[in-house]
């Protein structure tokens, strides 16, 4: 359910009971409205006119209301934090991320943000409060979200790239540092976290003669694959032969960027028919795919004409949507302990990677954003064996001599070895369950959105298939600590 907020209404009526009486419509409408905001991206609209309500209209007359309204504001939506976003009436950002992201940079640059959006693109900002009060009030917000864990080392790392280490120090003591690092269950560096790591990391230098404890902490939790997004390898296909530069990983991240307009236009509400989900996902090639951005670059084609949501350019096209079904299948099959403590976020994506290595799946779709792993396959003791493990539809096929997958996964001690194991057992309970093979779940045509700490993953409404429902394999995951991101699967009209 995406977070729909309105900061001001203003309702003229006769009666204050009529308006007593409208708002919880309104409230109803605003929850079940089509708009154009499912998923990580967050839009900010100035302003928006209703035009005269009917008396006694109901909460689906009030939503169809809403979702004419906003395809009718036509236009462009402009970046915030750009020089253009200060007039606009239409806004966004990439993420809720980016934008505490863009103001605690503003922040400790000692620039003004004064502009309308900064109070709904950050709720806990405040400005007549001074910048190191803000700064620390942000990093709180982020400590109270489900995927803190994952968002707010982001946040510090992009905070301490961009050179701004003095002024985060200065926001968050200590002591509050500390109590957050063992809060989130940051581990302990393996040496003791001199400036040298963060120095290393910055484009600045700091003039802190010695970085505190929790800031190494923080920094050694990001992962490669939450630095990067889109493989390079997968911006290969351009639009309209217009090639976008990826930022190297060592490159600092540009900030202060020219107003781009996003592109998208809300649609209007489409009639559509649901249809048989295609079984294969080879005619996604026949289609040219719109160009797939890195996920959080907000720059975007320069054309402002009115899109489909599956034109948006930042939506990657992949051949394997379906891949993430499985997280929910191997939640159920007992990865939650396997993973446990913190720090294992990488066994999912080795269990995803040999799915991937059994179809055969190019290695430039832009699904293996998620699947970057450490490099190497050490070895581990493996925790107890989930109880799930003893069903007996997971048992060997009837007349192979095969060992039970139970008794094979405690004998193994390479995080490869069960990685595939996992996945036996995943192809297993499918088949037997669902009565769905491997590749009927995974190849599936969808659009990617990937994020350091979302997936957000866009199938057509026509390709809702019932297998995977009944079974609910496409519900939203939401929150899964053990993978390291927040992931939500949406249903929309339009082309893939």
């Amino acid at each position: 359910m995406p977070d729909r907020r309105v900061r001001r209404l203003r309702l003229t009526t006769q009666a204050e009971a009529q308006v007593r009486g409208l708002l919880p419509r309104l409230e109803d409408a605003l929850r079940c409205a089509s708009l154009p905001d499912h998923g990580e991206r967050l839009y900010l609209v100035r302003r928006l006119s209703l035009g005269r309500l009917p008396r006694d209209a109901s909460p689906q007359t009030l939503a169809l209301i809403l979702e004419r309204r906003v395809a009718a504001t036509g236009g462009v939506w402009v970046e915030g934090g750009s020089a253009a976003a200060g007039t606009a009436d239409r806004v966004c950002f990439a993420s809720r991320l980016d934008a505490r992201v863009a103001l605690a940079l503003r922040l400790a640059r000692g620039q003004t943000a004064t502009e309308w959006y900064w109070r709904g693109a950050v709720p806990e900002y405040r400005p007549e409060t001074a910048p190191a009060g803000n700064i620390r009030r942000i990093a709180l917000s982020l400590a109270a979200l489900p995927e803190a864990r994952a968002a707010l080392p982001v946040w510090v790392t992009r905070l301490v790239e961009a050179g701004a280490v003095d002024a985060l120090l200065a926001a968050v003591p200590v002591e509050l540092g500390e109590t957050l690092a063992d809060r989130l269950r940051w581990p302990a560096p393996m040496r003791h976290p001199v400036s040298m790591r963060a120095q290393a990391t910055a484009h600045a230098p700091t003039t802190t003669a010695v970085t505190p404890a929790w800031l190494g902490r923080c920094l050694a939790v990001v992962r490669p694959d939450q630095v990067g997004s889109i493989p390079a390898a997968a911006t290969s296909v351009s639009n309209r032969g217009a090639r976008p530069a990826i930022r190297p990983r060592d490159a600092p991240r540009q900030t202060d960027r020219p107003a781009t307009p996003c592109t998208e236009a809300p649609p209007a509400p489409t009639a559509h028919r649901a249809r048989m989900p295609t079984r294969h996902a080879d005619a996604e090639r026949a289609r040219p795919a719109p160009h797939p951005l890195q996920p959080g670059w907000h720059a975007s084609s320069p054309r402002t004409r009115d899109i489909t949501p599956y034109s948006r350019p930042w939506l990657a096209p992949t051949r394997a949507g379906g891949l993430l079904f499985l997280l929910t299948l191997m939640a159920r099959l007992g990865i939650t302990d396997w993973c446990d403590p913190p720090g294992r976020e990488d066994f999912p994506a080795r269990v995803l990677r040999a799915a991937t290595r059994r179809l055969r799946l190019d290695p430039t779709d832009p699904i293996f954003a998620v699947l970057r792993v450490t490099p190497g396959n050490p070895r581990r003791r493996p925790p107890p064996v989930p109880a799930t493990w003893t069903d007996p539809r997971l048992a060997p096929p009837r007349g192979r001599p095969a060992p039970e997958l139970a008794t094979s996964l405690a004998a193994a001690r390479r995080l490869d070895g069960q990685a595939a194991l996992f996945l036996t057992a995943a192809r297993r309970w499918l088949r037997r369950v669902a009565r769905l093979g491997l590749a009927d779940l995974v190849l599936r045509p969808a659009r990617l959105s990937v994020s350091a700490t979302h997936v957000d993953v866009h199938f057509r409404l026509g390709d809702c298939d019932i297998r995977v429902r009944r079974v609910g394999l496409d519900l939203d995951p939401g929150w899964l600590p053990w993978f390291g991101r927040v992931v939500a699967f949406h249903y929309e009209a339009g082309e893939a």
